[in-house]
């Protein structure tokens, strides 16, 4: 079989010999119909499959979510999340012109809206309802969905490095830990405090037992390997700086970043060179170097 859509299919082959094996659905008014396929699967055909609905459609299988009613009814996209959770309610109510739609949370703070979907931004934890009240004159109807719950998110992360002896750590730090190096995750066998090897920008995220989570400020770290008096014939000047920097004594810039986004890519070899800081945004930008000793960084503050 010579088909990569076959669950047959032999790469090694060179010549179809018809016993390719497609499965899916052979009903052209079907969902998933596969025109390719000759092994039937079951079909999928999506609707209505609320009885009661208006537009109840017998011959669904799989709701779509597209059931209306004429009496008040809605759905949600979630049961619950975490702090601050946006609950998005779905009117479901075939609403005529003058019907009149009125939403509480927890009986309270009416908020009158027909539109197909409502927001609400629910900021605190705790459980919840939602009542749904639909009227056309003397009719009225209500539906409610409850037990709709918001977690407690856990507090920011704070991380600190320790120059003397290379560690990184944590503070407001309980729960499930996850370091980031450079926006990627890495695994760290004692999170709380630890040595990192690389110079980098380190973050952390924090995760509580309801799955909701904090991620500090991301840092930068410079390990001390080589004693930094070694480099001292390296300068950058002035710092602060408004329109430029100069760095002399150098062999080479590899870039400039920004809370570890490159800003500035100069690759320059020489003894020294003016960088221009006019179209940098105020903030804190870490220049990275080399010299014959090794790699090295300036921190360095652009204010105009």
């Amino acid at each position: 079989c010579t088909n990569p859509m076959a669950s047959n299919f032999d790469p090694m082959a060179n010549w179809e010999d018809g016993s390719c094996t497609i499965e899916g659905c052979q009903d052209p008014e079907a969902d998933n119909y596969n025109p390719d396929a000759n092994v039937q699967v079951d079909c999928i055909y999506l609707g209505c499959t609320d009885e009661f609905a208006n537009n109840y459609d017998p011959g669904a299988n799989e709701n779509d979510g597209s059931c209306i009613y004429n009496e008040a009814f809605f759905s949600i996209n979630s049961t619950g999340g975490c702090a601050p959770f946006e609950l998005v309610l779905y009117n479901q109510t075939s609403v005529v012109d003058n019907g009149i739609c009125t939403w509480f949370v927890n009986g309270e703070n009416p908020l009158i809206s027909c539109l197909d979907s409502v927001i609400i931004t629910l900021d605190s934890p705790g459980d919840y309802s939602v009542t749904y009240q639909y009227e056309v004159g003397e009719f009225t109807s209500e539906y409610i969905i409850e037990d709709i719950s918001v977690f407690e998110i856990p507090d920011i992360p704070v991380i600190s490095f320790e120059d003397g002896t290379n560690t990184l750590s944590c503070t407001n730090c309980s729960g499930s830990l996850q370091w980031y190096q450079d926006g990627e995750p890495i695994d760290v066998d004692t999170p709380v405090s630890w040595v990192p090897t690389d110079n980098a920008f380190y973050s952390l995220e924090v995760t509580n037992d309801n799955g909701c989570s904090e991620i500090s400020e991301e840092i930068y770290v410079l390990i001390t390997s080589i004693d930094e008096a070694e480099f001292s014939y390296s300068q950058l000047f002035p710092n602060p700086a408004d329109g430029h920097v100069q760095l002399t004594s150098f062999q080479k810039i590899s870039d400039v970043k920004q809370q570890g986004r490159v800003v500035l890519e100069k690759y320059v070899d020489g003894f020294e060179v003016s960088i221009s800081t006019s179209e940098l945004a105020e903030g804190q930008y870490y220049l990275s170097y080399s010299t014959d000793l090794g790699q090295n960084t300036f921190v360095f503050l652009v204010q105009h």
